[in-house]
């Protein structure tokens, strides 16, 4: 028998367009084989002019020109066709030109595509505007921030033990009875003495009582109140514990004139 096919190059690439060549008719007879043919090969400019104009079909080109007009919207089956006809040596002929055609048939009646950019740019618009919109509100708020003073704002501590425990000042008579220690200590103080910058207080019970780590008095300037809130129901004595007298206070005029100036 004759012996193996010849073996294919192994340098076959984009620079090799060589296939199997059949034998010659002159073969000898009677299991001869004939010499296989070089291969034909291109040359290495010409496929990189081929890839090329492949390639460029990907590539938009950036149009940086100002017209002096509004421009002329296009139907988007003109602009498809053009750019089909402007690629059409990339088209292959048979299944590619059917799926084009296809496709130029389903946008005969569509919207032009530059009224379809168009759109597209007002929603663009309109999302930046909205961002610029949000980052005016961020500025805003961080000014208004800003003009709140927020020195001063580092909460002291104070034992929990002193709610059950009572004493005199250190300048007090000694008259004068023992009052509860945070009170002494000024922890806390009468909730009828809460007011804010240049504001009147209010006449609030004799009963309630604030934290000066929620509201220091001492603070000057406006100050933002803090939006975290704890009540305590605190009974420093048991023994000393009665109903409160009942009857609502009426508030005289001048109270309810500086009630509305109370406010924030």
């Amino acid at each position: 028998g004759g012996g193996p096919p010849p073996a294919r190059p192994g340098a076959v690439g984009l620079h090799d367009d060589a296939s199997r060549a059949e034998s010659p008719a002159g073969a000898a007879e009677g299991g001869g084989a004939s010499a296989t043919p070089p291969p034909r090969r291109e040359e290495s400019g010409a496929v990189r002019a081929r890839l090329n104009d492949a390639l460029s079909a990907f590539i938009e080109e950036v149009d940086t020109s100002i017209l002096d007009r509004p421009p002329v919207p296009q139907p988007l089956l003109a602009l498809l066709t053009a750019r089909s006809e402007e690629w059409a040596r990339l088209v292959r002929p048979g299944r590619d030109a059917a799926r084009r055609d296809l496709i130029l048939g389903m946008v005969t009646d569509a919207v032009g595509l530059s009224s379809m950019q168009t759109e597209q740019s007002k929603e663009q618009e309109q999302e930046k505007e909205q961002e610029q919109e949000q980052e005016r509100e961020i500025e805003m708020e961080r000014y208004i921030d800003m003009s709140y003073l927020r020195d001063g704002e580092e909460p002291t501590r104070w034992a929990f033990c002193s709610l059950g425990q009572s004493r005199r000042a250190d300048d007090a008579p000694s008259e004068e009875q023992p009052r509860p220690t945070p009170l002494v200590d000024g922890s806390f103080y009468p909730a009828s003495e809460f007011r804010l910058h240049a504001r009147a207080p209010l006449p609030l019970p004799p009963y309630l009582h604030l934290s000066r780590n929620h509201f220091n008095l001492e603070w000057t300037g406006e100050r933002r109140l803090k939006n975290a809130v704890m009540v305590l129901e605190w009974v420093p004595s048991v023994a000393k514990i009665a109903p409160l007298p009942t009857g609502a206070v009426a508030m005289t005029e001048a109270q309810k004139a500086r009630l509305p100036a109370a406010g924030p």
